[in-house]
Order: structure tokens, then C-alpha cells, then sequence
């Protein structure tokens, strides 16, 4: 009788137990830093304080956004509370389905943990909050772009990797294989060759 077994599985070529540990740790860290960052604007950033880093293009100043990431969608606040969460979700199952089938490389691990602690970040201030706090203000003379946060920056980045991979990279289909540890199709035509 067949022994039936998860795809995941901590000890598959897939995945490591390191790999797992790194992304929680990244992720954590980043959620704890963007957690600081906000608690620290909100305390230190209230109008009109306002901080010049680089004078005339970067400067340090308390917002308040109901939208998604750098002030999208602010008309949509209440949806936002029941979305974030279920995008988050979302974002989860790809996280175990790419760990359990696909053999995970460096930039993976990186865009993974990037995503996940950016969307946690911002989905914990929104629900704890109703909105989002942002402090980081780029401009140039009159032009500004739109007030962003810890958060927002992790997520950008990881989804670039993540464009990135999908464009100028693809999976050697090698490293694919069927879970069960069975021989992949093209294996079995090999075989049929040979026996002929």
C-alpha cells in the first residue's frame, strides 16, 4: 500500500529548513522595523515637524494614507480592510506552493521575505489603525512622489525581483519533478527508447 505524503516537505530537494528559517527571520525583521518606523513617525513627525535629509529631494514627514501602497486608491479604505487580508492569504499559498515544487535560489528567498513582511506591515497598521502610516517624502522642485513607509519599500523591491524572474529567468525543467519522487515524463520516454 502506497504511504500517501505532503508535497511539502522540509527534507525535498525543493526546500530547506534553512531556506524556511531565512524567510520567517527576513520577514519578521522587516514587519519589526517598519513596525518601529511608524511608531517612531507618529510620535516624532506631527505637523508641521518635518525632517530635511537631502535637501530638495529627500525629507521626513507624517501621513496618514487609507489606500494601498504610496497612496493608491484612498477613496476605498473600507474595502482595503477586507482585501489586505485576503491578498495576504493569497500571497501565502503561492509562498508554499513555489517552496514546495521549485527548487528556491537566492533571490527567491529574498523577494519571499520581502513581500511577506511588506504586506504584513502594512496590513497590521491598517487593521489596527484604519489606515497607513507614511513618513518618507521624495521630491523634486514640484514634483513629489507619493509618501511611502518601510513597507511600501519592501514590497516594491520584491516585486521587481519578482517581474525580474519572470521575464530574464526561467526553471531548468530538470529541477522539476513530480512529487512522490516518480520519474518526470521525459524521463519515461527516455526509458521506452532504450528498451527499444
Amino acid at each position: 500500500m502506497n504511504e500517501c505524503r505532503s508535497t511539502f516537505d522540509l527534507n525535498s530537494p525543493g526546500v530547506t529548513r534553512a531556506n524556511v528559517i531565512w524567510i520567517i527571520a527576513v520577514a519578521l525583521s522587516i514587519f519589526v522595523i517598519d513596525l518601529l518606523t511608524k511608531i517612531w513617525a507618529f510620535h516624532s513627525l506631527q505637523p508641521p515637524t518635518c525632517i530635511h535629509i537631502i535637501p530638495g529631494f529627500l525629507r521626513l514627514l507624517y501621513g496618514e494614507n487609507p489606500g494601498i501602497a504610496f497612496g493608491l486608491f484612498q477613496d476605498h479604505g473600507g474595502i482595503l480592510h477586507i482585501l489586505s487580508p485576503i491578498a495576504f492569504v493569497v500571497l501565502l499559498i503561492i509562498v508554499y506552493k513555489q517552496i514546495a515544487e521549485v527548487r528556491m535560489d537566492g533571490w527567491y528567498l529574498v523577494m519571499f521575505s520581502l513581500l511577506i513582511g511588506g504586506a504584513m506591515g502594512n496590513i497590521a497598521n491598517r487593521l489596527y489603525s484604519g489606515y497607513v502610516i507614511d513618513f518618507i517624502d521624495v521630491y523634486y522642485q514640484e514634483y513629489r512622489w507619493p509618501t511611502f513607509n518601510v513597507a511600501d519599500s519592501a514590497l516594491t523591491i520584491g516585486v521587481v525581483i519578482l517581474i525580474a524572474k519572470l521575464l530574464f529567468w526561467k526553471q531548468p525543467t530538470s529541477a522539476i519533478r513530480p512529487a512522490g519522487g516518480g520519474e518526470s515524463p521525459s524521463d519515461d520516454k527516455q526509458s521506452s527508447k532504450e528498451n527499444i
